[in-house]
């Protein structure tokens, strides 16, 4: 049998199964769970040490049905580097990927609460043949299943970038399939944009209106949805999917642990058949294990002060809110303040630099005052 009679058999496996090819890796990357996984930069998008694991499953009533695995692991590495690491492996239909790649990302600050991050990933891409899902008309004694157009050990790069402000406005783009061994560059890209709206800054629910546009090897699509989210806890997301497709997802998630479910709904014609996936994500937080205090110098220095300003500002607000305050709120804010503060104390060597010791004196001051304004209030 010829090269092509083989490879029109296994495209028409893959397409049941609703991607295209073994050259386009792409699939993972539309995962719902994905930011990590399709935009290198989101490596730093968390200074804890961070465990994930993305399972993905076509419900469909034919042979050949698409899955994928994702595990990744991600940290910072100091104040504005990180570091990563992901491992992609999916089934299409007959063949079988498995993606390793390490990633790194470095953080810039441009203003006040205006971050820009990239990153790059480079790795490996193995492609196999699973000769047990071929069909009963392919000659199994046929060379060409066992050369190296079916089964080849590839490298693989790519590269992103991330904007954020605050803790609202995030807007990323991605490359994540530049290099894909002696291939000519691959120009996929992914972009994506979201904004967190909250109606007060008591408010314990959260509207963030979400889109993700991709221009992938074969195909382009768009998503648009909102994502509502209470008191960072429970989160429900709904999308709908330019490829006739609903997206919705639900995520449970502490301080340790985030786990969530989502569920791709085919609303095109062959519905019937390919009835959507199953995602299934399950991320542990270990925290900034690990991390040993930072040195201060000329370097991080106002990077530090920015950080105890932040901390100046939230005390201050509340010490000037007080009166019109709950004595519940002043103390969730004070909460807050007290371990940001904290945390900064953890990170870096305050102690040995003046300037920041006076700062740390000035804020636990504010804070005393505060604590004072509280037992006036509860009469304790």
């Amino acid at each position: 049998m010829k090269r092509t009679a083989i490879t029109l058999v296994i495209a028409l496996n893959v397409i049941c199964a609703g991607y295209i090819s073994a050259q386009d890796r792409s699939v993972s990357y539309t995962n719902v769970f994905s930011d990590f996984t399709r935009n290198a930069a989101y490596t730093a998008s968390s200074e804890n040490l961070n465990i994930l694991l993305d399972s993905k499953l076509m419900t469909a009533n034919l042979d050949g049905q698409y899955e994928s695995l994702v595990f990744g692991v991600h940290t910072m590495l100091g104040d504005n580097n990180a570091a990563g690491l992901k491992i992609m492996a999916d089934n299409q239909g007959a063949l079988r990927n498995v993606n390793m790649e390490l990633n790194y990302a470095k953080k810039f600050r441009l203003a006040e609460n205006h971050f820009l991050t990239f990153g790059t990933n480079v790795g490996f891409l193995q492609t196999t043949i699973n000769q047990s899902a071929l069909t009963n008309y392919v000659d199994l004694s046929d060379p060409t299943l066992s050369n190296g157009y079916f089964n080849q050990l590839r490298l693989t790069a790519g590269a992103g970038a991330l904007y954020n402000y605050k803790k609202t406005l995030e807007v990323g783009f991605s490359m994540p399939m530049l290099v894909t061994g002696n291939e000519k560059t691959n120009a996929s890209m992914i972009a994506n944009a979201s904004y967190a709206y909250k109606k007060s800054a008591e408010s314990k629910w959260k509207f963030i209106p979400q889109v993700v546009y991709y221009n992938l090897t074969q195909r382009s699509m768009l998503d648009a949805g909102l994502k509502t989210s209470w008191n960072d806890f429970v989160s429900l997301s709904a999308a709908y999917r330019t490829n006739n497709s609903l997206l919705t997802s639900l995520t449970v998630q502490t301080k340790s642990v985030c786990i969530g479910y989502a569920f791709n709904y085919n609303t095109g014609p062959v519905s019937n058949l390919y009835m959507g996936t199953n995602e299934l994500l399950l991320m542990v937080s270990l925290g900034n294990r690990g991390r040993k205090q930072m040195e201060v110098n000329d370097r991080n220095l106002p990077a530090v002060e920015d950080k105890l300003q932040e901390v100046k500002k939230s005390l201050t607000d509340i010490s000037n809110s007080a009166d019109k305050m709950s004595a519940e709120e002043i103390k969730k804010k004070l909460k807050s303040s007290n371990a940001d503060l904290q945390k900064i104390m953890k990170d870096y060597k305050t102690d040995n630099v003046e300037s920041l010791k006076t700062q740390i004196q000035e804020l636990n001051v504010l804070i005393d005052e505060i604590e004072k304004k509280l037992k006036t209030k509860t009469g304790n």
